[in-house]
């Protein structure tokens, strides 16, 4: 991964509570995540969130970051 993770995108269609979200994170590479339950893509939402907070307190970088959810259940940061 070293010299190319920036231009990896990990893909997951069954993205659950997000811990693909969060290793992807954690690696530095891009994440968009697709779950059709609603309940999964909050809580998937709530741990990025967390995450993200942590994260960020470690870094010191200026990239955005965010995460959302749209009326069809699909989960992004």
């Amino acid at each position: 991964l070293h010299g190319i993770k920036e231009d990896l995108l990990v893909v997951d269609p069954f993205s659950g509570i997000g811990s693909t979200a969060i290793a992807s994170l954690r690696l530095g590479v891009s994440f968009v995540g697709f779950d059709i339950d609603n309940g999964y893509i909050d809580e998937s939402i709530n741990r990025l969130t967390s995450s993200l907070d942590a994260f960020l307190e470690n870094q010191d970088n200026g990239d955005a970051y965010t995460c959302h959810k749209n009326e069809s259940g699909i989960s992004k940061w």
